[in-house]
């Protein structure tokens, strides 16, 4: 296992030390642990419970530092240069051989060198120096704040209201005042270490700010969304109460209702149809059903009436194809098509085939091709009239879009079938 620390790009304030100062480090990816935090974490491999041992009974203290990326397939990971010592508080024993650690944040450290990788992690640091000499640009920095935490604590209510009533101790100190109010929102890890990497006390203050206004534009627009759906949930029910008691009021009053009458005429015609499969009559009695709770004025209503008399009008009940004989076909096309003989006699060698495997289900589909002006259209014709069916022809030219086939979406406004259904309508086979 390998371990490299990521240098930070800013000049950092090092305090000079005579004596090489090494703790143990503890790299955590679920979080970065700020000054005066208290993070509770689950400790489980051998390495981590190892550098537990090590310092429990003594200092009890520990780097924390945030890797922002899982360790590589070498077991390598990597360190933020500014890191936090922390305080061991509490050790207790959890399942499954791990513990449970209660850290405390204590300051800012920088780490320097990595000193052992096992049996746990080490490494030299220094102090960072921090300056808490009162600013008039940090006083400022610190109101703007506090407006946006009393904002943000209004927003959502997970967190506590009277917030800034405990944060008001520590406006004396800009530095910790800022480590407090970012430990107390929900931020991510990476900006917890944007965070943590302000040494100075301007900049971490100006990082917290543009992160809590930004948590507030998305807090209020969240709630801006919640509030239009909340009242267009209430008006679909005023309205659908309101319907309701109108047709109460309309009942009393005697008054015909043209959604019912309108209703009973489709659960009629469902039922006279016997030819209309079980499955599809059951949706179309739903459908129907639906009629009777829903306005005359609603553009809901028109979309499932013409529903309705779309599917009622189709062929259902379409009569057995008639037999037919191929010698009168032969003669039918012969007097009506004038092209190839090669052609004719192909297409009645289908018609054979067809006729006497009609029961068949996966028949191939006869398919003339050629260029405009041979005569696909006058044969397929001549063949319809030698059999007794009727021709409908589609003009494929004008199909610009698959709504113009298959039809559009019964929730779209003007929607209807598309060329095949009206063909079949209007073939009525």
């Amino acid at each position: 296992m390998a371990a490299m620390i990521i240098k930070s790009r800013k000049q950092l304030p090092l305090l000079v030390s005579d004596t090489d100062t090494i703790l143990p480090v503890f790299p955590i990816r679920s979080t970065a642990i700020l000054p005066g935090e208290k993070h509770i974490v689950q400790l489980a491999n051998k390495e981590n419970l190892a550098m537990l041992d090590a310092i429990t009974g003594k200092d009890d203290q520990v780097i924390v530092s945030y890797s922002p990326r899982p360790a590589d397939e070498n077991g390598g990971i990597d360190l933020s240069e500014i890191s936090v010592m922390a305080q061991v508080e509490s050790s207790q024993p959890a399942s499954g051989g791990s513990r449970l650690v209660t850290l405390v944040g204590l300051r800012r450290v920088a780490l320097i060198d990595i000193r052992q990788v096992l049996p746990y992690l080490t490494a030299s640091y220094s102090e960072i120096a921090e300056n808490e000499e009162p600013d008039q640009k940090p006083r400022l920095d610190i109101d703007g704040l506090t407006e946006l935490v009393a904002r943000l604590s209004q927003l959502d209510r997970d967190y506590p209201q009277d917030m800034i009533a405990k944060l008001q101790d520590l406006t004396a100190s800009p530095g910790k005042f800022a480590d407090r109010v970012a430990s107390s929102f929900h931020l991510q890890p990476h900006e917890k270490q944007e965070i943590l990497d302000g040494v100075d006390i301007a900049d971490r203050l100006a990082t917290i700010k543009r992160l809590l206004g930004d948590e507030v534009e998305k807090k209020a627009l969240s709630m801006q969304i919640d509030k239009r759906v909340s009242e267009s949930l209430e008006k679909k029910k005023r309205e659908v109460f309101l319907r309701q008691q109108l047709m109460e009021i309309r009942r009393e009053l005697g008054e015909e209702f043209v959604e019912e009458d309108l209703s009973r005429m489709f659960h009629n015609k469902i039922r006279a149809n016997r030819a209309v499969p079980q499955e599809i009559a059951d949706r179309l009695l739903f459908e129907a059903d639906r009629l009777k709770h829903i306005s005359s004025s609603s553009a809901e209503y028109g979309a499932i009436k013409n529903y309705l008399g779309v599917v009622l009008s189709l062929p259902w009940d379409m009569p057995p194809a008639e037999p037919y004989d191929l010698v009168t076909v032969d003669k039918k096309i012969n007097s009506e098509y004038y092209g190839s003989t090669a052609i004719k006699e192909q297409v009645l060698e289908y018609l054979a085939v067809w006729q006497t495997s009609r029961e068949l289900q996966d028949l191939p589909v006869m398919c003339l091709a050629g260029p405009v002006g041979t005569g696909k259209a006058s044969l397929v014709q001549a063949i319809a009239d030698a059999m007794g069916r009727r021709f409908v022809r589609i003009n494929g030219t004008s199909l610009t879009a698959m709504e113009d086939i298959k039809g559009g979406s019964r929730s779209e406004v003007g929607a209807g079938p598309g060329y095949l259904i009206r063909s079949i309508i209007n073939a009525g086979a």
